[in-house]
């Protein structure tokens, strides 16, 4: 065996190419030196993770001889510096949750061969202001654009045969169903005419401060609106006949909604959190509150709840802290424990002919509502005043005096709403006389 001598100019050209290929490597580009994990499928690789600390980053089309086709759950979620990201053109899936929580990218092109975008996929990619669906997209998770104020529109290619945009907002490709409202679409929006159905979470955490939905609209998914902070007031479309779970959940300015008729139930965290909500009418043919329903409408002071309403969730009415007065028109529903937990002003009231009611229910006082009026009290008939008389009931009770002047067709308008002073409160028409006859009556509020 031959050696080569400490000192001989063969240990000394060792050494330089050492450092010579060290210095090559610490030159190479951030990119170059990008860290990705895979995962083997069939021949493919999935990524799995990015590892590496670079801001605009690209990911290699193959590795090892096998072509990197899938960008998997999670691979880039929480890389909180990245800010732009090239795909290769062999992607087909982009995975759940897959640049959640990217929030400093604001650039990414969706390759023309994906087919799948997953849930949550751009969550809370606070800075990523649109996005293009390619046409060889077929199906896009719940809340895949969810959390993302700077987006403005989502953009279709118009070849897609699932989905399609119209202004920038994600509809299905027939337009009868919308699907995602971006969050940074501003003011009012009016759905386009034809539409049938809102998908679940199709305005989740949107600016939109109203939205007119059209009448052709049978069908409204969970949580379609929750968390819109800027929405102050809706109209649910005649033909529903629930308020779904999660509707409105969040809508911290939501000041009143109107609900149809044919409204049976309101689901569970259907006004949860609805904290400037200071009044709502049920429909008469109401049956089912869900549970924390109403949970945390700490403005709310009053509310009616018709007779068909035999259970109360749990928590429907939980820290309603400013919530006076529940109005029963039927028998005692059964409710849990923590139905009104916190509610320490609340007094509950039923009708005369209720059964079941105690002195309280899940730990509220229950009173029985018997606000009248009688010929016989003073102050009863015309005077220089107007017409007048008194109310008598429990101390503190709150009523509505209403009139109309067709027994026939009545058509009852509130007049005045009341408190009972010492059980007492008087009532004084200025001007009875404008109409051949008048009639009044007393409501809850």
């Amino acid at each position: 065996m031959t050696r080569t001598p400490t000192g001989s100019p063969w240990s000394v050209l060792s050494s330089a190419l050492r450092l010579l290929l060290l210095s090559v490597l610490l030159a190479l580009p951030a990119a170059a030196q990008a860290q990705f994990t895979y995962t083997t499928n069939n021949g493919t690789l999935t990524l799995t993770k990015y590892t590496g600390a670079a801001t605009i980053v690209t990911v290699p089309d193959a590795s090892g001889g096998l072509p990197v086709t899938r960008i998997g759950d999670s691979a880039f979620s929480f890389r909180f510096t990245l800010l732009a990201v090239t795909l290769p053109a062999g992607i087909t899936s982009i995975g759940d949750s897959a640049f959640t929580y990217c929030t400093s990218l604001t650039n990414v092109t969706i390759p023309s061969g994906v087919t799948n975008l997953g849930v949550y996929a751009f969550f809370n990619c606070s800075k990523l202001s649109g996005l293009t669906i390619p046409g060889s997209v077929t199906h896009i998770g719940d809340l895949a654009f969810a959390f993302c104020p700077a987006m403005t529109a989502i953009e279709v290619d118009p070849l897609n045969p699932t989905f399609s945009s119209v202004g920038g907002v994600l509809f299905n490709q027939t337009g009868t169903t919308l699907i995602t409202y971006p969050e940074g679409k501003t003011g009012p929006y009016t759905i386009p005419p034809g539409l049938q159905s809102i998908g679940a979470y199709g305005f989740y955490s949107s600016s939109l401060s109203g939205v007119t939905i059209p009448d052709t609209v049978t069908t409204i998914g969970d949580f379609a609106f929750a968390r819109s902070a800027a929405l102050t007031a809706v109209s649910i479309p005649p033909a529903l006949t629930r308020v779904g779970s999660g509707w409105f959940n969040g809508c911290t300015s939501l000041l009143s909604v109107s609900i149809p008729s044919g409204v049976t139930s309101v689901e569970d965290f259907a006004f949860y959190l609805c904290t400037n909500l200071t009044a709502i009418t049920l429909p008469k043919g109401l049956t089912n509150i869900g549970a924390t329903a109403f949970s945390t409408c700490s403005s709310l002071t009053s509310l009616t709840i018709p007779k068909g309403v035999t259970t109360l969730g749990d928590q429907a009415f939980q820290n309603c802290t400013n919530l006076l007065a529940l109005y029963f028109e039927g028998n005692a529903p059964t409710a849990p424990s923590l139905t009104f937990a916190g509610d320490t002003k609340t007094i509950l009231f039923y009708s005369a002919g209720a059964t079941g009611w105690g002195a309280n229910l899940a730990g509220r006082p229950a009173i029985l509502w018997n606000a009248r009026i009688s010929a016989g009290d003073p102050g009863f008939g015309l005077s220089p005043a107007g017409f007048g008389f008194t109310a008598t009931g429990g101390i503190g009770w709150p009523f509505i005096v209403e009139t109309c002047t067709n027994l026939t067709n009545p058509v009852w308008q509130p007049a005045s709403t009341n408190l009972m002073v010492n059980g007492v409160s008087s009532f004084t028409d200025p001007a009875p006389s404008q109409h051949p006859a008048k009639y009044y009556r007393l409501r809850t509020p």
